[in-house]
Order: structure tokens, then C-alpha cells, then sequence
């Protein structure tokens, strides 16, 4: 009984003035017999409309182009269920009809009987005799109180017997093709009746123009004999041979292969779209294949095309016009657009370490930001709450941190008060965290874009600046401030958000500050394994570059709205992490130009060390060495939480500073000797009440003229590389070095 689904049954109803009724079976449950389908009613444009004799003798097997219902104005369709009430699907052709019933008003009872090839049945006012090889499905009954007769499809029927194993496959094929198929219509199997008669039997005798020769070499599995067929007349600009030999893994040129793509995506053929994309870019039917990604075949072949980016800037997908298309898109409910706004967020997942070289993202915990209007504590150290209405939707954009949110929503319940924004006393429904930001952008913006704050979806600029302020900390005002891409104007859609500078930077930033937010305070520099591993973000046991800049961009707490001091620390870390290159390769014979290992950085003489000689002095690298202050002097304060140890004795861990400087080109001078380590002040110092003798500080506080100029010692301590940064060298080095030496003739 399935063989019915996908059926239609037409009947003619009436005595007087005809018309068609029309039945088409969507799905029949095997257990139970219920279908469900919709009907429709056809009423002909001619008043003096009689159904000839002959009406399915002249349409079942001819072109169908003319049909008699073609003709008619037809009703839209109405959904319906019913059942087919038979004894058994073992007695279906022994009995004397099955009785077709339709619910819900329709008042439709019809029998459904066989009539074998040649005989007559009754159609309308008249009779006509069966034209198929095999039985014909017929009706007959009552429909609305009116007489109604008619029959099934021819292909219902083809079915039907195909499933009562009275018609063998040369019927079934013949009838195909006499019902206007085409032989060379592909299946998602790769094969069409064509390429299956070259692999099987021949019943139509549809190979009359192949050379049997060929046919034969096929039949043995010879490889190039499928090429040999698509350039003979019979093959040649027809898919279904490339298709026959791509699903036998046999090669095919690239041409036919992308004649055979646009095939697949004409006839809707998912399956047979996936093995074309193993072999060729399909990147131009990507926006096809997500308008029918509804259906899940379709929407794994939208994932292969996206997949299929070949490295690069960006993938060929990632423009702003394809984005805004993609959100417009959503907004209208065609959530298979919502591969492409994945596909986005996975690229900037992927890409995340790249960019931060080339555009880092630092904003300091303890610098800006929006406040609690209750605890006046950043609302980015938290999860910010909003006040929603009933929908779930913000009421307004005033913000509260989540324990304040806690405990206000808490004391209104006690107090029988009703839930109001303390700031706008706005009526609410109760309060929701803001949607995550990193995982669905749209939801996050659409949850502030709300009706009563929003107008026809946009957001004012300001509102959303401070909303972004209250998850980064970062002033409003800055960010506008920073210039983030093009200006975006007043009012900003999701569209317009999504698809701007200012989101992408906006997203790195926020995973960038969710990411430090879980570390605890940084260790030591001088502990290097364990600084090191605080770094390692990754926990690969490498240190990347970036994660180097990233150190000492929070250690020195910049902001990446500070642009010139961030092109200065990464000028700086650039020349670190180059030399330590040189120098690895000329003493090891090889270098990773990416990473360091923890053995490299630990080690007396590592990159640990180097880095310390680079920044460890700079005033700015607060987090460097985190000790406590020590007692307030001169050289206390000039190495401020490094280790001490006894006087004269050599530098840390053997460093030897110029091993690596001298003869690097550009540098601004050459270390002779080693550098005495930063304790070695300390236990000079406190040997005596006085300074160590070869630091005695002098009654006049600024050095004799020239002195400094003299010492080339003391700027390198301060700045090795003063030609990089002298902006901001001379805001430090020269009170810094007058203060805490005097340089000896």
C-alpha cells in the first residue's frame, strides 16, 4: 500500500455540469492504512465541458503537455487525512475493492478496484478501456452527495505492480520512457537508466547507438572506456556519464565534473553533489546550496563548499555583503543561513593568534568601563544583567552586575514592590544575563535591539558603545575614540554590527578578556618555568610569539586603544624574539621561527634571560616582578622587585647580555662585560649605612656634562635598543640615570 504515496487520484463528480476532483496521497503509515494528503477542485473554464471517452486513452501515455485538467481553474489545496480499510495487504488484489474514506467534512467514499489490461471501466458519463500493460487503478463512489468516477496515475499503477511482482523491469522501464521520462536523468546514486543499462540489461533497447565493443570493455572494468564513451556521439555534453565513472573512482576531467555539479544542483541531487565536491571547488554554489540547506543533505553539501576555503587571508565566502545577506536572511527566518555566521565565528576562533600580532588586543582589568549603577564596581567583572519584559527582551539598556542583580530583584519580592530599573524606572518582568556576545553575536544584539529601545531593529550608536563598555573594560568614549574601521553611523542594525570593523574587534577583545580573567596574578620573570607556563596559554609547551607580546602587554598593562605605546612594546618584542633567533641559529645550526620551549626559556643564557634584560628594568612592566617593594632608595627603587645577591658576584643565571649584542646591527652600542646582576646594589647597600662605594652618590644631583654620554653602560641597562623607542626613552633615561649614578672619570 505505500506504492500509493505520492499518488493522485482524479475524478470526475456531477451530471449536469462536471468538474474535477483531485486527491494527491502524501504518505500512507503500512500498520494502519491512515494517509494524509490535500485535495483539490478543478472547475473547467467552458461551460459545455463533457469528458470524452477517450480522456485516458489520449493522456497516461503521451507527452502529458494537453491534459483535460490542464485547462481548469483549480481551488488551493486543502489538507486532509483519511484511510484505506482493507482485509489484509495479502488479499488486496482477490477483493472486490478497497474503500477509500477522507476525514474532517469532506464526505468522500470511494471504492478503489483493479481493472486488467483491455477492459472496460467507467469514467465520467462514459467507459474507457484500459491502456496499460498491466492494471489499472480505478474509483468509484460518492463525493459531497454527488456520483464520482475516475482513476490513479499511470505511475501509481506502474508501482503497484512493480510491488505485486506482475510486471517485470522491462515494463517498468518501457513505461518510463513512454510516459515522457528521460533516459539520461541522474539519481543520486550516480546512475541514470542509461549508464544502468550499460551496467545491467538493455531492456528498451536504449544503447543502439553505443558501440558494443565499448559496452563490453565497460562490462570488464577497462577504466578508460567510460572517457572513450563521453567523447562518442552518444555521451558527449551528457552528465550522467561523468557521473557513472566519478562513482566508480575513475577520473574525469574537470570540465565534465563542473557540467555535472550544475546538473546536481538543477535535478536536486544532494548525494551525488557531495562526491562531485571531492573532487572540484564548488565555492559559486555556495549561496544554492544554503538557500536549500533546510533539508540536511543540503545543508552537509553548504558545509563541504564552506570547508573547502583554501588558506589563505580569508576565505572567498568571508565578505561583508555575503555576511549581511546571511543576517537579513536569518532575521527572516531561514536559520540555514546560520552555517555562514557559524563559519564566521569559527574563522575568527582559528585566526585568533595571527591577528593578535598583527593587531593586538590588550585592555587592562582595572582601567574603564561601565559601572554598577548600585556597587559602582565594572560590570565587566561580572556578567551584566538586564531588566526584560515578558518576551525575554531588554526594557531598557541600564545594566546591573550579577550579584547586584541578585540581591535587588531579591529585596523588591520581599518588599511586594514591583521590578523597576533603578535608573529609568522601567516596569520588568523579571532580569536575564545578556546573551553571550562570542557564541551568537545576532542573539546578543537582537536581545538589546528590542522594541522599547530600539526602533524598526536599530540601535543607537551610543546606547550600544556603552552596552560594549559594560562587557570590555573600556570607556565608551574611547573606543569612538580609537576609530575602530569606518564610522558607523547613528542608528546600527545587526546587519550593519555584524558586518563592521568594529565587531570583530569588539569579539577578539572579549575573548581576549574572558581569557585572562580566569588566570590568577602573574608570577615572578625571575621564576621562569613558572612564568612560562602562566604564559602558555595553549598548553603546548611552546611559546609562541604572540603569547611573548601578550605578556608583556598585560605586564605593562597597555591598551590597545594606546596605540603608539602598543607599536613600541611590540617593536621591542619583535627585536627580542629576532635575535634570539640569530643567535639560536648561528650557535644550534636550526631554529622554529614560532616557539620557544620551556628548556630554551629556563635555561642560563635563554630567551627568559633576554627578555628580562629587555623589559625587566623598564618602569612601565609593572607585572614583571610583582614582589613587594622593598625600603625607599635610589637604587632600591632603580631595581624595584628583582632578587638581590652579594655584591661583585656575576649576573644571574651567567648571562652574559653581550654575547648577544655584540655586532648586532642598528644596536646602539656594545657591551663589554658582564652585567652585575640587580642584587648585586642590594648587598652593596647593605653593607653600610652609606652606598657602595662604586655607586657613591654625589652632594649635586646631576651628573658632570658628558658623563652620560661617556658611559655607554648605563643607556644600555635602560634601553638596549634606544634607537627603536627614543620617544620614549628620553621621558625616563636621563632623571632615572642622573638620580641613581654617578659615572667616574
Amino acid at each position: 500500500m505505500q506504492a500509493l504515496e505520492g499518488s493522485t487520484l482524479r475524478v470526475i463528480l456531477g451530471k449536469t455540469r462536471q468538474y474535477w476532483w483531485c486527491l494527491h496521497i502524501r504518505t500512507v503509515c503500512i500498520n494502519t492504512f491512515w494517509f494524509n494528503g490535500h485535495i483539490s477542485i478543478g472547475v473547467p473554464r467552458s461551460r459545455g465541458f463533457q469528458a470524452p471517452n477517450d480522456v485516458l486513452s489520449r493522456t497516461p501515455l503521451a507527452s502529458w503537455t494537453d491534459p483535460p485538467w490542464a485547462t481548469c481553474i483549480w481551488s488551493k489545496p486543502q489538507e486532509c487525512d483519511g484511510k484505506l480499510e482493507v482485509d489484509s495487504p495479502s488479499t488486496f488484489p482477490d477483493t472486490e475493492g478497497v474503500r477509500l474514506l477522507v476525514d474532517g467534512g469532506h464526505d468522500v467514499a470511494l471504492t478503489l478496484r483493479f481493472v486488467a489490461p483491455g477492459e472496460v471501466a467507467a469514467f465520467g458519463h462514459g467507459q474507457i478501456r484500459n491502456p496499460l500493460p498491466f492494471a489499472l487503478i480505478v474509483a468509484a463512489g460518492v463525493i459531497a452527495g454527488k456520483v464520482a468516477s475516475g482513476a490513479c496515475d499511470p505511475a501509481a499503477c506502474a508501482r503497484i505492480a512493480a510491488e505485486m511482482e506482475e510486471a517485470g523491469p522491462r515494463i517498468a522501464a518501457q513505461l518510463t520512457l513512454d510516459l515522457g521520462a528521460d533516459p539520461r536523468a541522474l539519481a543520486d546514486d550516480g546512475l541514470s537508466p542509461y549508464t544502468a543499462a550499460i551496467l545491467k540489461e538493455d531492456p528498451c533497447g536504449m544503447l543502439s547507438g553505443l558501440d558494443s565493443g565499448l559496452r563490453l570493455r565497460i562490462l570488464r572494468g577497462d577504466r578508460a572506456a567510460w572517457a572513450e564513451v563521453a567523447r562518442s556521439a552518444e555521451g558527449k555534453g551528457l552528465p550522467d556519464i561523468a557521473a557513472g565513472a566519478l562513482s566508480r573512482g575513475l577520473p574525469i576531467p574537470d570540465s565534465m565534473a563542473e557540467e555535472l555539479l550544475g546538473y546536481c544542483f538543477q535535478a536536486e541531487l544532494p548525494l551525488l553533489t557531495l562526491r562531485v565536491l571531492a573532487r572540484i571547488d564548488g565555492k559559486r554554489f555556495l549561496m544554492p546550496a544554503l538557500q536549500r540547506a533546510s533539508s540536511l543533505a543540503w545543508r552537509r553539501v553548504a558545509e563541504r563548499i564552506v570547508q573547502q576555503a583554501r588558506p589563505g587571508p580569508k576565505p572567498y565566502w568571508l565578505s561583508s555583503d555575503s555576511l549581511r545577506y546571511a543576517v537579513l536572511q536569518i532575521q527572516a527566518g531561514c536559520n540555514q543561513y546560520r552555517l555562514l555566521l557559524d563559519s564566521f565565528l569559527q574563522y575568527l576562533r582559528a585566526s585568533e593568534e595571527e591577528e593578535f600580532l598583527k593587531d593586538p588586543c590588550a585592555l587592562p582589568r582595572d582601567r574603564g568601563g561601565a559601572e554598577c549603577p548600585i556597587c559602582l564596581e565594572p560590570l565587566c567583572r561580572s556578567t551584566p544583567v538586564a531588566f526584560v519584559d515578558a518576551a525575554d527582551a531588554a526594557v531598557c539598556l541600564h545594566l546591573l552586575c550579577s550579584k547586584c542583580a541578585r540581591g535587588y530583584t531579591s529585596s523588591t519580592n520581599t518588599q511586594g514592590e514591583a521590578l523597576r530599573c533603578p535608573e529609568c524606572r522601567r516596569h520588568a518582568i523579571t532580569m536575564r544575563q545578556l546573551p553571550s556576545l562570542s557564541e551568537d553575536p545576532l542573539r546578543w544584539f537582537e536581545f538589546l535591539a528590542s522594541d522599547t529601545v530600539s526602533v524598526n531593529g536599530k540601535l543607537a550608536k551610543s546606547m550600544l558603545l556603552r552596552t560594549i563598555s559594560s562587557i570590555l573594560p573600556v570607556e565608551a568614549d574611547a573606543i569612538e575614540a580609537g576609530r575602530v574601521g569606518t564610522e558607523l553611523s547613528q542608528e546600527v542594525s545587526a546587519s550593519d554590527f555584524l558586518t563592521h570593523e568594529l565587531f570583530v574587534w569588539v569579539w577578539r577583545n572579549v575573548q581576549e578578556h574572558l581569557r585572562c580573567m580566569k588566570l590568577g596574578p602573574p608570577p615572578d620573570l625571575e621564576e621562569r618555568r613558572a612564568w612560562f607556563k602562566y604564559w602558555n596559554l595553549s598548553e603546548s609547551g611552546r611559546l609562541s610569539r604572540a603569547e611573548v607580546l601578550r605578556a608583556i602587554l598585560r605586564s605593562f598593562r597597555v591598551s590597545s586603544t594606546d596605540r603608539l605605546k602598543l607599536q613600541e612594546l611590540r617593536a621591542r618584542v619583535d627585536k627580542v624574539w629576532d635575535l634570539w633567533q640569530s643567535n639560536r641559529l648561528a650557535v644550534q645550526g636550526h631554529a622554529d621561527p614560532n616557539f620557544v620551549l620551556c628548556e630554551e626559556f629556563a635555561r642560563d643564557g635563554g630567551f627568559g634571560d633576554l627578555l628580562n634584560e629587555m623589559f625587566g628594568l623598564d618602569p612601565g612592566g609593572h607585572d614583571l616582578h610583582p614582589a613587594p617593594p622593598v625600603e625607599a632608595s635610589s637604587v632600591s627603587r632603580r631595581h624595584a622587585g628583582q632578587r638581590r645577591q652579594p655584591h661583585g658576584a656575576p649576573s644571574p643565571r651567567g648571562w652574559r647580555p653581550a654575547a648577544l649584542w655584540e655586532g648586532r646591527p642598528g644596536s646602539a652600542g656594545h657591551l663589554t662585560r658582564p652585567l652585575p646582576g640587580p642584587t648585586a646594589f642590594a648587598a652593596a647597600g647593605s653593607a653600610g649605612d652609606g652606598p657602595p662605594p662604586d655607586l657613591e652618590v654625589p652632594s649635586e644631583t646631576v651628573a658632570p656634562p658628558g658623563m652620560l654620554e661617556a658611559s655607554p653602560l648605563v643607556l644600555h641597562i635602560f634601553d638596549p635598543f634606544l634607537h627603536i623607542v627614543p620617544a620614549a626613552s628620553a621621558s625616563y633615561l636621563p632623571g632615572a640615570a642622573e638620580a641613581n649614578f654617578k659615572v667616574h672619570p
